[in-house]
């Protein structure tokens, strides 16, 4: 999670400066979905339980086939 928030750094800065919210949502490689980093950002938004866990899924193939 520190890696991802260095390497967006200046991103978030200027969101941040801009009154926007981030929702810093982390895809895992390799078959894993992180729990405090995927889901629970996603439960933030407003999402249920079931929609969570089915776009965690999606993204994280749609992750996969792009890196591949």
């Amino acid at each position: 999670m520190n890696a991802a928030k260095g390497q967006h750094k200046d991103l978030c800065y200027s969101l941040q400066r801009a009154s926007v919210t981030l929702h810093v949502i982390l895809l895992g490689v390799g078959g894993t979905i992180y729990k405090t980093h995927t889901l629970k950002p996603l439960k933030e938004l407003g999402l249920d339980s079931q929609k969570v866990k089915e776009l965690a899924s999606k993204l994280h193939v749609h992750f996969v086939n792009f890196a591949a």
